[in-house]
């Protein structure tokens, strides 16, 4: 077997509360610990042995199909027996002795204690159940004066872990072990959706994910293999643990627009086995969470005022650190002026409505796609002015009092002025099913005939159609992906100069943020 001083000089020293009190942002034990717990946990299912004899398994139990590690070949994960505990008197092995004694010692047949002295078959050397479990700990669950007899029940009376029974799944932690009469397992971790659990078993030690939908009873226990794990086992490290500094916790401002997420990050603090997050909207505690491998967290809540802090977490040392910052406190404007079109010289006059908080508004005005025509800082809600002629769109930004951190945009608003008129197409739906027809709709243009349609799939030309006599064009049976179509007009013989529509973009088959779209 491996060793109960396997790796104890590693035991990582930790101060956990009993299991009945422990704060609920504990994870019983530290990520520094877990992840040594872990690593013990996958060199024992990786181990890889070579047998100088075909060695028939413990019970018959089935290696790759036969009931034997055949000489020769490499057997991956050490090997079930129960030898290790009751028949070898040097059996508490590191795993370099392990490794040492491993190739050449083989029973043909030997008696096992606990099975009353039954013939048993296998390897000399390997783990039990319970020796399995006492590895990943660290090495003290199988020592003392009697190491040969009911190894399980040694664990769960053990002084080196906590302990509750009739625990249900939704209690149960990383880094448990978890047993039931006669056998006992490990979880390595717990998601939203599995368990994973390692687990000495003949003929070697492996590891399964195992579904909460099919392991978790009506009852709410976890169960597994037939039988119910409702005893649990949780490791008490003792000592000291190192200090920790508060970490820096970073935002880029103290307010943002409206909707806007937020990402913060920290710096990682020496000696923190993991932070602990807790955020606050408008005084109510929205987020409370352990993050262990992540130094960035992203907050995407709604509007409001948030209080954040971050808590670095060695054992019982803590070190927090906070920030303050404010979302959406500032509606965006509303243009409300409704004209399209407008002659040669006028006077054009847009308004829009005021924002409670904004100090100021910001506007762009920008001709014919691209350039900018005007821009003006406004204490007013409105804008007149006497464009050239051509396709222009306006767009208000509302700014609070802090310098303009925070923002609010309008929706654009378009018009021609003069002679210029832009071909419009309606509005279509974002998503599309796979292999839907897709039909486009255009404003009618006094004195066109024919148009030009230009479709792009993700970003490259997919068909160009002239279009005679009509202002829609369905498209019929589309592959996935990312579509944008313009409309222009071929030949005017009317008064108006039709400029080309603006992009129109749809996507087909997958929402857009399941595309691989190169934007």
């Amino acid at each position: 077997m491996m060793a109960a001083v396997l790796l104890a000089a590693d035991m990582f020293i930790t101060v956990i509360a009993e299991f009945g009190g422990m704060h609920a942002d504990a994870a019983g034990i530290t990520s520094s610990t877990l992840a040594q717990m872990r690593a013990r946990a996958e060199a024992i299912i990786n181990y890889e042995w070579v047998p100088s004899q075909d060695v028939e398994t413990w019970n018959n139990s089935l290696y790759n199909g036969a009931a034997v590690f055949p000489a020769g070949s490499t057997v991956r994960g050490m090997p079930y027996t129960l030898f290790t505990s009751e028949e070898v008197s040097d059996s508490l092995l590191s795993m370099a002795q392990y490794s040492e004694v491993t190739a050449g010692n083989y029973s043909v047949k030997a008696r096992c204690a606990s099975k009353n002295n039954k013939w048993r078959t296998g390897p000399v050397y390997g783990s039990c159940c319970a020796t399995f479990i006492s590895e990943i700990f660290g090495g003290s669950f199988m020592d003392g004066d009697n190491p040969r007899y009911d190894s399980v029940s040694r664990i769960e009376a053990s002084t080196y872990a906590s302990h509750i029974t009739e625990a249900r799944a939704d209690m149960i932690q990383a880094g448990d072990a978890l047993s039931k009469k006669g056998h006992i397992i490990w979880i390595g971790d717990v998601t939203d959706d599995s368990f994973v659990i390692y687990e000495q078993t003949p003929p070697v030690a492996h590891k399964v994910v195992v579904s909460k939908d099919s392991a978790v009873n009506s009852d709410g226990f976890l169960e597994y293999k037939g039988s119910i794990y409702s005893t649990v086992s949780r490791i008490n490290v003792t000592g000291s643990d190192p200090s920790v500094t508060a970490p820096e916790l970073m935002i880029d401002h103290d307010c943002y627009a409206q909707g806007a997420a937020v990402e913060m990050s920290w710096a990682a603090v020496p000696g923190a086995s993991y932070y602990l997050l807790d955020v606050a909207r408008d005084g109510e505690c929205i987020v409370e969470e352990q993050v262990q491998t992540s130094e960035h967290y992203m907050i995407d809540n709604g509007n409001g005022s948030y209080e954040v802090s971050v808590t670095a977490v060695s054992g019982s040392h803590r070190a927090a650190s906070g920030k303050r910052f404010t979302v959406g406190r500032l509606d965006a404007p509303v243009i409300t002026s409704e004209g399209k079109y407008f002659a040669s010289g006028d006077n054009i006059t847009v308004r829009w409505t005021s924002c409670a908080g904004a100090t100021s508004y910001h506007v762009t005005v920008s001709r014919d796609g691209g350039e900018i025509f005007r821009e003006a800082n406004l204490n007013s809600c409105s804008l007149s002015f006497e464009p050239d002629d051509g396709y222009y769109e306006f767009r208000v930004d509302a700014i609070n009092e802090n310098g303009g951190l925070q923002t609010a945009s309008s929706e654009k608003y378009g018009f021609d002025v003069g002679n210029k008129r832009q071909i419009v197409i309606d509005s279509a739906d974002a998503y599309y099913p796979r292999k839907a027809d897709v039909t486009l709709n255009w404003n009618y243009c006094e004195g066109v005939s024919e148009y030009m349609l230009r479709i792009y799939r993700n970003n490259r030309a997919y068909l160009n159609k002239k279009v005679s006599g009509g202002t829609e064009y369905t498209l019929s049976g589309l592959p996935d992906g990312k579509y944008e179509t313009v409309v222009s007009a071929v030949e005017s013989s009317g008064e108006y100069d039709w400029q080309p529509s603006e992009k129109m973009s749809f996507y087909v088959g997958k929402p857009k943020e399941q595309m691989a779209v190169s934007e």
